[in-house]
């Protein structure tokens, strides 16, 4: 089973679903629908010092993809939520709970969490303050800052539990609200609450609701929301909880990629009382079959975003990950490393290979904690890409994953000697400022390109026996500049240089159709290439087309990974063939060309031509044929 855990405050949570406050009840209500201890949590009814009534009705009216309300806090007292409410969801929920509290004035929230205080069930005060107004000029607490900071630092002061601030979208910038909690001592933020709308009952000429306005909820606000997320996300260093418009496990996932660790669902828990444990369901279907899920989402959200022609992003397909774990068998033993993580893909897929093919040794405590805390590294200089990465490796049981908010060229990656296989398709055709670039890659070769940097710090990275694979453009193994064979020259004289693997140009589409290779070393100090595997792939399983259909039966992948595990066979093939060996001399003897057509010989067959006369009594006949046809169709014509 896929492990869908989250950590919120040292709390371990089994999944990341939440009902949210309001639309849940004290949670009890809903055991007669399904078991409730599946959820991650529940947010309970905001819960005021004094029982409130709520606002007149009617206080609830449908909008197009939405839900009006103005039902004013209705709720039977912090005394009674604690004698009462929370003692009966006690007898049917084993999990912590959040206590969601509203006021009218700072004393009056600080009342309530010390009354609640007492319950060893709660886990979470989440702090509304998007509805409730100061008493001193009627200011909301969730649109003034100074505000927020304030009254989070008073309930920081009471509370025994961690503290979230539940934001408003009523503001100018969701931002600013959010680093004041922060500052405030916030230790979780959620949002959003609901939008302030208006509907008119033309039919009757009146206000939908008695209130006049309410707060909007539903599908409606859901792109809102996600945007709010992910604004703060990049905004503050807390965790955050995102809800509005979430009905299905992909709107779950899509909040999730903006930032957040875990969500809550509102109204749609009230057309569907279901809804939450679908979700939960969802993301365990979704992510049963070990995929890379937060990667396949996301890509789904380069796509509608256009955002892949943008900022340069895009993933590196399954299945040649796949191919390249494959080809490197990566073990417990392994210690791991992709410097341009992205969202995780191959130490992913490495993390299945290994559970796949040492299931037996993983049932020992020690090799499952190495594995869960020591086996995998990342990298990514993308704050929103380690998140995703992070979230795709927990989904697959990696649990303190070792991933690195870094430029890994510059000079703060320090790591050399420290891994025994890197994994990588690092991002090429990109230039560097000198100033960002390590000393220690400096001295290795002069150039600012990208593709070059990234092979030089894999070959300091790994340990003396150390095992790579890593995707480069065509221009690395062609390129006639100094740096280019700076760069292959210490593959091959100064390490272990075992295969080039060419890929059809098409493999990216529709990100972009640049021709790559797979280059495979060992990293030794002291040379031992003695000759060099090549291979060209001429078909992956798809069209080579932006629609990349599959084509299950063109497929090289295959037939690679069978000869590369058996190279000895490959010995005396020839040069005419989709594969053949190179020895090291004849590289160094062509500039350290590593092109698979450099060594490659056309296989021409002989084509034997009738003689002319013969070509040209076949074309008088046809002639004859042809006059003939037409002086029978001019004969119709005249008949």
């Amino acid at each position: 089973m896929v492990n869908t855990s989250v950590n919120l405050c040292g709390i371990s949570l089994t999944n990341p679903v939440i009902p949210a406050s309001g639309t849940f009840g004290f949670g009890y209500e809903f055991t007669r629908f399904y078991d409730i201890n599946i959820l991650g949590s529940i947010s309970l009814k905001g819960t005021t010092k004094e029982p409130r009534f709520g606002n007149p009705t009617p206080r609830i009216a449908e909008c197009p993809q939405g839900l009006l309300n103005a039902v004013g806090l209705q709720n039977p007292g912090a005394e009674k939520v604690l004698n009462h409410e929370l003692r009966t969801l006690k007898a049917v929920y084993k999990k912590p709970v959040m206590a969601n509290v509203s006021g009218f004035s700072v004393s009056d929230y600080v009342s309530a969490v010390e009354t609640l205080n007492t319950d060893d069930g709660i886990g979470w005060f989440e702090i509304n303050i998007s509805c409730p107004n100061v008493k001193e000029g009627g200011i909301a607490f969730g649109q003034n800052a100074a505000n927020i900071e304030h009254i989070t630092k008073a309930i920081k002061n009471v509370a025994k539990q961690p503290v979230i601030m539940k934001l408003s979208p009523n503001v100018t910038d969701i931002t600013e609200m959010a680093k004041a909690a922060e500052a405030g001592g916030a230790d979780v933020l959620s949002l959003i609450n609901t939008i302030t709308g208006m509907k008119i009952d033309i039919n009757r000429q009146t206000f939908a609701v008695a209130n006049k306005t309410g707060g909007l909820s539903g599908p409606a606000v859901k792109p809102v929301a996600v945007r709010m997320v992910y604004q703060v996300a990049n905004a503050v260093k807390i965790p955050i909880i995102g809800m509005g418009g979430i009905a299905t496990a992909e709107d779950a996932l899509e909040f999730i990629l903006a930032g957040a660790t875990a969500v809550s669902i509102g109204t749609a828990n009230f057309h569907n009382p279901r809804t939450t444990l679908e979700v939960i369901e969802g993301i365990e279907k979704i992510t049963s079959d070990g995929a890379d899920m937060m990667g396949d989402v996301y890509e789904y959200m380069l796509g509608i975003m256009a955002a892949s022609g943008t900022n340069g992003q895009f993933r590196t397909p399954r299945h040649i990950i796949r191919m390249m774990v494959e080809l490197m068998q990566p073990t417990l033993g392994d210690t791991i490393c992709d410097p341009a993580m992205g969202s995780a893909g191959f130490i992913m897929e490495a993390a299945k290979y290994i559970t796949e093919h040492q299931s037996d040794e993983l049932l020992n405590i020690e090799a499952r904690g190495r594995f869960s805390k020591d086996t995998f590294h990342g990298s990514d200089s993308d704050a929103s890409m380690l998140r995703i990465g992070c979230m795709n490796m927990m989904l697959h049981d990696v649990d303190e994953p070792n991933l690195y908010y870094r430029n890994s060229l510059s000079d703060e990656n320090n790591d050399t000697n420290r891994y025994t296989l890197c994994l990588a398709n690092p991002p090429f055709a990109g230039s560097l400022d000198t100033d960002d670039i390590a000393h220690t890659l400096k001295a290795a070769v002069k150039t600012k390109k990208t593709e070059l940097l990234f092979l030089a710090l894999m070959m300091r990275m790994l340990q003396s026996g150390g095992r790579c694979a890593s995707i480069v453009p065509d221009t690395v193994l062609t390129g006639d500049t100094q740096a280019y064979k700076t760069i292959r020259s210490a593959l091959v004289d100064k390490h272990c240089m075992q295969a080039v693997i060419t890929m059809p140009s098409g493999v990216f589409q529709p990100y972009s159709g640049v021709s790559t290779a797979i280059i495979i070393f060992t990293k030794t100090g002291t040379g031992g290439t003695d000759k060099i595997w090549f291979y060209d792939m001429r078909a992956d399983g798809f069209s080579l087309t932006t629609q990349r259909t599959p084509q299950p039966e063109q497929n090289d992948i295959p037939d690679i990974i069978s000869r590369f595990h058996n190279l000895e066979a490959e010995t005396n093939r020839s040069r005419k063939e989709q594969s053949f060996f190179v020895s090291a001399d004849e590289i160094r003897e062509n500039g350290y060309d590593l092109s698979y057509k450099r060594y490659h010989e056309v296989k021409r067959e002989a084509v034997i031509y009738d003689a002319p006369e013969v070509i040209v009594a076949r074309m008088e006949e046809r002639q004859k044929a042809i006059d003939k046809a037409f002086d029978e169709f001019k004969k119709l014509l005249n008949a």
